[in-house]
């Protein structure tokens, strides 16, 4: 099914069964977002922890490489949840290399460029 004009225009913050296919959109991106912060958090170690987040940081520059944009936004915004900020330890593990990596990424997602 096609998506319609409505759709685009904000129709769906109303009436989600108007825009079904902005709010697929929208779930696929929350779990997404979602799954990249839970490997991290399901790691039992700080050094695993920061494995993974030096993984999917890896993984963003892949999609930024192939302009793969949807998806690099979603690894963004899983490695940048409150829960994943706030494990001081585990950052101070990520190489500094792919802490600005990670900040180049958030500046290419960013929605004020």
């Amino acid at each position: 099914k096609a998506v319609v004009s409505t759709q685009s225009t904000g129709a769906w913050v109303k009436d989600k069964e108007r825009a079904p296919h902005i709010c697929s959109i929208m779930q696929r991106c929350d779990k997404m977002s979602n799954m990249v912060a839970s490997e991290v958090l399901a790691g039992e170690t700080a050094t695993g922890r920061a494995k993974t987040i030096t993984r999917w940081i890896t993984v963003a520059k892949l999609c930024r490489k192939h302009n793969n944009f949807a998806s690099l936004l979603q690894i963004v915004a899983g490695l940048t949840f409150s829960a994943i900020q706030r494990l001081k330890f585990t950052w101070s593990l990520v190489t500094s290399e792919m802490k600005n990596e990670l900040n180049q990424l958030k500046d290419v997602v960013s929605v004020s460029n």
